[in-house]
C-alpha cells in the first residue's frame, strides 16, 4: 500500500523531534538554577573562565554599555554603516534590536558593525511570526494566532528549528518571541492575532514548541509580554495599559504560560509596560516596578534567564519618577535595556547613578556578567570578534530562504486556515468537475484580494462571474449582479474589512440562492458580526489575515491541494529575486514552472544582464515573460542608481514606462472609448479641441494619429517658452559646439548655464493660479495647458499618409479622450483598464499611492527640474503634470506584462472581458503606411527590432527611458524589459548603441525553443 505523501510527512516530523521530545520534558531543576538551560553547565566552567577575564579588563562605561540596546533601522549604505557605528561607540552599546528593512542589508550592516567592536554585539529580533515581521525578502509565516490551529506540536517546533537557523544564517541571536499573552480582550488594539489565542492551553502549547524549537538551535527564545498584555483595550505603545484582576485571577490565566514556560528552562523574558495593582498598587508600570521584576518573577517564579525591558521609547514606559526610566528599569531588575529614546543619554543617566551611589556598580558588574555569559553560549562558545563571511546577495538568500523552510512554511499556512463550517459536508472541493460554476465576490477595505482568484486560475477553475465592493462604497450597484451571482454553483465570497461592512443583506441574498463558501481574511473577532448573515453559508473559514500566502492557503484547502504544489510561499531566492511560483496547467493542474525559473533556459539571459549592468549599460531592470498565457520568468537585477550602496532593484520595483504610455494606456483608453461610441477613428480633432479649429492640425483624425500619419512633427520643445529669454545675456540658449560652464543635454548639444524660468509661467509654491506640478516644488500657470495646445495648432504639417513618429500626435489623443469623456487620462486608465484588472502599480503620479523609494529614479541632475526621481522624466508630459497621452505611465514590469497579455487575448483578463474583443482585433489589425504601425503600435520587423525567430505579426513599443514590450500572437509570447537607463544621465545611449533589449528578447526566443 503507498503511504500517502502528507501521512509520510508526519511521520519523519515524529521521528525527527523524538529526541527533542525527551529533552523538552526534562524539568527546569535538572538545569541548575543560576542560568536557563540554553547555558550549557558542562561548558560552564569554561565560559565563566573566558567572561572574568574579560570583564576583569572592561571599563565601567564598558559594563553599563553591555545593558544597552538601541534601535537600529538596516541600511547598507556607507552613511547608514557610519551613522550606525557612531551610535554604537556613543553609548558603548552591547546589541542591537535591528528594525524594519531588507534582509540582505540587515546582513551587510551587521556585518560591518561585528567588525568594529571588541565584544560582540547581541544581535535581538522582533520576529514574532518569522522574519518578515520585519525584513522583507523573507519567508512569511501566519500570525500566532492562526498558527494555534495546527495540531501538530512537532510542526511547530521544527518552525522553531527553521526560524532559529534563519537567524542564525542574518547574525540574529535572540528573538523577542513567543508572544505569552492570552488574548481574553477581543477589544485589545495590540495582541490580538499576535497572541496564539484566548485558550491559555493553547498559547502554553503553541508557545512552548516554538520556544523550544529555537532553543534547540541555539537562539535565544524571550517570552513577552510579561505578565500578560491580553486583558487590556489600551496600546502600551500610546499608553499605560491597566491589567485588572486579583493576583490569584491572574495566576490562573496571565501567569500560567510564563509559568510554564519558566519550568521548561526557557531563556528569557520581555517585562511590558503594564499597570497592575494587584501586584503593585503605586501605579508604577511592571517594567519598572521591582515587586513585579524581582519579587514575582524572580524570586517567587524563579526565573534565571535574561530579562528584557519593552521597547523603552513606548509611552507606556514615559512615566515621571525620583530617577530617570532608564535608572528605575535597571533598579526593578531588568538586565537589558532595550530600545532606548536615545542611548548615549542612557547611558550617562546609569553611569550618574553609579558615581551618585544610587546604582551600586557591583549589580552592574553582576548583570555584566550574566549578560557575557549568555552572548558566550549563544556565540557558539566565545566572544572573540564575529567575522561574517563576505556573501553575495545570490549566496545570502540561497541559506537564507531554503527549500527546506519553503516546504514547512507551506504547510504551516495550510493548516494554519480555520474552517468553521462545510468541512465535511462540501468541503473539499472536486476540481475535477468542469460542470460547476464558480463565483467570487470580493468585500474589501482598501485594496482587493488578487491572490485568491490568480490562484483558482493555475489550478484551471474558471471565474464565471467576479464583483468587487469596496467596504467604503455605496449600497447602489450590486444588487443589479444578483441573477449573474446566483446563476453559479458555488460563490467564493472574501472578506477582508474588519468591521463596518454594508453587504451584509446583499450577501445573505446570494446564500438564499446558491452555494456560498465564505472566507474572512482579517480577525476572527470580526466573524461575530456576520453570523445571522451567514447563517445560509454553506461553508465558512477564517483566515486572519488577507496577504496572498493566506489567499492562497485557503484554495488550497477549499480543494485539498497539497501545500507544496500550491506554492503558497513565494520568495526571493537570490542576487535576482527570482519569483518562486508554482503554476498549474488546466489539463493536469500542476505545471512547475520553478525548474525553468532556476534551470539554464535562462542563463544566456542573466549573462547579458549582468554584463550590461558591469559595462553601465542600466543600473537595474526587471525582465517578465508570458509564454503560452503563464508567467515563465520574472526576474529583477542590479540597482536602481547603480553601485553596492544604491537600493535593488526588485519585482516591486516602479519604472517610468515613457512611450509605453502609448501603447498601454491611450491606446487601450481609446480602444475603450471607441468601442462605447463616445470616440471614432473618423472623427478629427477639432470636433473635441475646438482650441486649433482653422489650423491644419483641425482635420487630423484619431485614425491617423493612432497610426502617425498625421503629419505632425515629432516633438515640441514646450520648455523653452517656460523660459525667461532676458537670463540668456545675450547668448542664445542652445550651443552646438563645447562651451566651458555650459550643461550638456544631448550629443553635441550645450545649454546655457545662466537661464532662469518666466515667473510668470513657472513658481516654486502651489496656488490657486499655479496647480500643475512639473518638478520638485515646481508649478506651472494653469493656463500653460492652453498655450501648448495653442503652439500644437501653430505647427506645420509635412503631407499626410507617410510614417512619421510623433509624441505630438498623442498628446492631441490624450486631450480628445478628456475633453470627450470629462476625466483625466489619470481616471480613465484607472476606471476603465486598471482596476478592472485588479492592478496595483500602474498608472500616473505613483506618488499619490507610493512611496518615492519604491521608484527608481531616471535622472540625477536635470538642467530643468533637478533630479527626476517619481515625477515622469518626459518634458511634454512633465509640462501638463505629469499626464499626458505621450509619456507619464508607471509600474512595475510584472503588471505591464498582464496589460500585454490582456491585449494579447484579446482584451479577456482572468475570463473577463475587459476591453471588446472586435475592437482590440480592429486596433492590432489595421496596418499603416509601410506597415510599419497599427493602431497605438509598433509592428516588429524580425532581423531588425526583433529576432528572426520573432512573427511578423509581433506588435508593441518601447520606452525612451529603457523599456520595452513586445507581443507575439504567434508564438503567444509576451516579453517585458523595465529599466532606467536615462539614470544618472540621458547622455548614456548604451542600451540603444549596443542593442542590448534585441539581444535579450533573442536569448528568450532561444530559451523557449522557438526558431524561425
Amino acid at each position: 500500500m503507498q503511504v500517502p505523501l502528507r501521512v509520510m510527512k508526519r511521520y519523519l516530523l515524529f521521528f525527527a523531534f523524538l529526541v527533542v521530545l525527551l529533552w523538552s520534558a526534562i524539568p527546569a531543576s535538572l538545569w541548575g538554577q543560576q542560568y536557563s538551560r540554553i547555558v550549557d553547565v558542562s561548558r560552564l566552567p569554561q565560559a565563566e573562565k573566558e567572561v572574568d577575564y574579560l570583564l576583569s579588563r572592561m571599563s565601567l562605561e564598558e559594563q553599563i554599555g553591555q545593558l544597552i540596546i538601541p534601535v537600529i533601522y538596516p541600511a547598507s549604505t556607507e552613511v547608514a554603516i557610519k551613522k550606525a557605528k557612531a551610535e554604537i561607540a556613543a553609548s558603548y552599546a552591547g546589541g542591537i534590536l535591528y528594525q524594519k528593512g531588507e534582509a540582505y542589508d540587515q546582513w551587510v550592516m551587521n556585518r560591518a558593525l561585528q567588525k568594529q567592536v571588541a565584544v560582540p554585539l547581541l544581535i535581538t529580533a522582533d520576529a514574532e511570526w518569522g522574519l518578515a515581521m520585519r525584513l522583507s525578502n523573507t519567508i512569511r509565516y501566519p500570525r500566532n494566532m492562526a498558527l494555534a490551529n495546527v495540531s501538530e506540536e512537532t510542526l511547530l517546533r521544527e518552525w522553531g528549528v527553521s526560524m532559529a537557523r534563519q537567524c542564525k544564517v542574518i547574525g540574529i541571536h535572540v528573538n523577542f518571541a513567543p508572544v505569552l499573552d492570552v488574548n481574553n480582550n477581543p477589544r485589545n488594539p495590540v495582541i490580538g492575532t499576535r497572541s496564539f489565542g484566548e485558550d491559555k492551553e493553547a498559547v502554553i502549547r503553541c508557545g512552548l514548541a516554538y520556544a523550544e524549537g529555537l532553543e534547540q538551535e541555539g537562539v535565544l527564545s524571550v517570552a513577552k509580554h510579561f505578565p500578560g498584555h491580553g486583558d487590556t483595550s489600551v496600546d502600551s505603545h500610546h499608553a499605560l495599559p491597566t491589567i485588572k484582576g486579583s493576583i490569584k485571577a491572574l495566576e490562573n490565566l496571565e501567569l500560567k504560560p510564563f509559568a510554564a514556560y519558566f519550568n521548561r528552562g526557557m531563556g528569557g523574558v520581555m517585562i511590558g509596560h503594564l499597570n497592575v495593582p494587584s501586584m503593585d498598587n503605586s501605579g508604577t508600570p511592571a517594567s519598572m516596578s521591582r515587586k513585579i521584576t524581582t519579587t514575582l518573577l524572580q524570586e517567587k517564579m524563579k526565573f534565571r534567564g535574561l530579562i528584557f525591558t519593552d521597547g523603552m521609547q513606548m509611552k507606556g514606559m514615559q512615566q515621571r519618577g525620583g530617577h530617570s526610566i532608564s535608572v528605575r528599569a535597571f533598579l526593578a531588575g531588568n538586565d537589558l535595556l532595550l530600545g532606548p529614546i536615545n542611548p548615549a543619554t542612557t547611558h550617562k543617566e546609569l553611569l550618574q547613578a553609579v558615581a551618585s551611589g544610587v546604582i551600586d556598580k557591583n549589580e552592574v558588574k553582576a548583570r555584566c556578567r550574566k549578560i557575557l555569559i549568555y552572548k558566550w553560549f549563544l556565540m557558539g562558545g566565545s566572544l572573540n570578534p564575529i567575522d561574517m563571511p563576505a556573501l553575495t546577495q545570490k549566496e545570502f538568500y540561497a541559506r537564507l530562504n531554503t527549500e527546506e523552510a519553503r516546504t514547512l512554511a507551506n504547510e504551516l499556512w495550510w493548516q494554519s486556515i480555520r474552517i468553521e463550517r462545510g468541512e465535511k459536508s462540501l468541503l473539499p472541493l472536486n476540481r475535477k468537475d468542469k460542470s460547476l460554476s464558480y463565483g467570487v465576490v470580493d468585500i474589501y477595505t482598501s485594496t482587493p484580494p488578487k491572490a485568491f482568484k490568480e490562484a483558482l486560475r493555475k489550478i484551471g477553475i474558471p471565474i464565471a462571474k467576479h464583483l468587487q465592493l469596496s467596504s467604503k462604497g455605496a449600497l447602489q450597484e450590486q444588487h443589479k449582479h444578483l441573477d449573474d451571482l446566483a446563476k453559479c454553483d458555488i460563490v467564493f465570497v472574501n472578506c477582508t474589512a474588519g468591521r463596518g461592512i454594508p453587504y451584509s443583506s446583499f450577501i445573505a441574498q446570494i446564500a438564499a440562492r446558491t452555494q456560498v463558501i465564505f472566507t474572512l481574511f482579517s480577525s476572527p473577532y470580526a466573524l461575530p458580526l456576520w453570523q445571522s448573515t451567514l447563517s445560509q453559508a454553506k461553508g465558512v473559514a477564517c483566515a486572519y489575515e488577507a496577504n496572498d500566502e493566506a489567499q492562497r492557503a485557503v484554495v488550497g484547502r477549499y480543494f485539498y491541494i497539497d501545500p507544496n504544489d500550491m506554492g503558497i510561499v513565494q520568495v526571493p531566492s537570490g542576487e535576482n529575486h527570482k519569483a518562486d511560483i508554482k503554476r498549474f496547467s488546466q489539463e493536469n493542474h500542476k505545471t512547475d514552472i520553478t525548474a525553468k525559473l532556476t534551470a539554464p533556459n535562462f542563463v544566456s539571459l542573466e549573462r547579458i544582464v549582468q554584463q550590461a549592468i558591469a559595462d553601465k549599460v542600466f543600473p537595474g531592470c526587471q525582465i517578465v515573460i508570458h509564454h503560452k498565457g503563464e508567467t515563465v520568468y520574472n526576474n529583477a537585477f542590479g540597482s536602481t542608481e547603480g553601485g553596492s550602496n544604491s537600493p535593488r532593484v526588485n519585482t516591486n520595483t516602479i519604472y517610468d514606462m515613457a512611450s509605453i504610455t502609448k501603447a498601454a494606456a491611450t491606446t487601450p483608453i481609446a480602444m475603450q472609448l471607441v468601442s462605447q461610441g463616445v470616440l471614432a477613428l473618423s472623427n478629427r480633432v477639432d470636433k473635441y479641441i475646438p482650441e486649433v479649429k482653422n489650423t491644419p492640425v483641425a482635420r487630423i483624425t484619431l485614425r491617423e494619429l493612432l497610426l502617425h500619419q498625421s503629419g505632425l512633427i515629432p516633438t515640441i520643445n514646450f520648455y523653452i517658452d517656460l523660459l525667461n529669454p532676458d537670463s540668456f545675456q545675450g547668448f542664445p540658449l542652445f550651443s552646438y559646439r563645447y562651451k566651458s560652464g555650459w550643461t550638456k543635454i544631448a550629443q553635441n548639444t550645450w545649454i546655457n548655464p545662466s537661464i532662469e524660468f518666466d515667473k510668470s509661467k513657472v513658481t516654486d509654491r502651489e496656488s490657486e493660479n499655479f496647480s500643475i506640478p512639473f518638478g520638485s516644488h515646481l508649478y506651472l500657470s494653469n493656463s500653460f495647458k492652453e498655450e501648448m495646445l495653442s503652439k500644437i495648432g501653430e505647427t506645420p504639417l509635412k503631407s499626410k499618409n507617410t510614417y512619421r513618429y510623433s509624441d505630438v500626435g498623442f498628446i492631441l489623443i490624450g486631450v480628445m479622450a478628456e475633453r470627450a469623456t470629462g476625466k483625466s487620462l489619470e481616471e480613465l486608465a484607472q476606471e476603465l483598464i486598471y482596476t478592472p484588472m485588479g492592478l496595483q502599480t500602474m498608472g500616473y503620479l505613483p506618488t499619490k499611492k507610493f512611496a518615492v523609494e519604491r521608484i527608481a529614479p531616471t535622472q540625477e541632475h536635470c538642467f530643468l527640474r533637478g533630479k527626476v526621481w517619481g515625477t515622469v522624466d518626459d518634458e511634454t508630459a512633465a509640462c501638463r503634470g505629469g499626464v499626458a497621452g505621450n509619456a507619464g505611465l508607471f509600474g512595475t514590469a510584472t503588471e505591464l506584462a498582464e496589460v500585454a497579455q490582456m491585449i494579447l487575448d484579446n482584451g479577456v483578463y482572468h475570463q473577463q472581458q475587459i476591453i471588446p474583443s472586435t475592437v482590440v482585433r480592429l486596433f492590432r489589425s489595421t496596418r499603416g503606411v509601410g506597415g510599419r504601425r497599427s493602431l497605438g503600435f509598433e509592428i516588429g520587423r524580425p532581423g531588425v527590432n526583433i529576432p528572426e525567430a520573432a512573427s511578423n505579426q509581433t506588435f508593441g513599443h518601447s520606452g525612451f527611458t529603457g523599456c520595452i514590450v513586445w507581443i507575439d500572437p504567434v508564438n503567444d509570447l509576451v516579453f517585458v524589459f523595465l529599466s532606467n537607463r536615462t539614470y544618472p544621465t540621458r547622455l548614456n545611449t548604451k542600451l540603444i548603441s549596443q542593442k542590448t533589449r534585441l539581444s535579450l528578447l533573442e536569448s528568450t526566443y532561444d530559451a523557449l525553443g522557438i526558431v524561425s
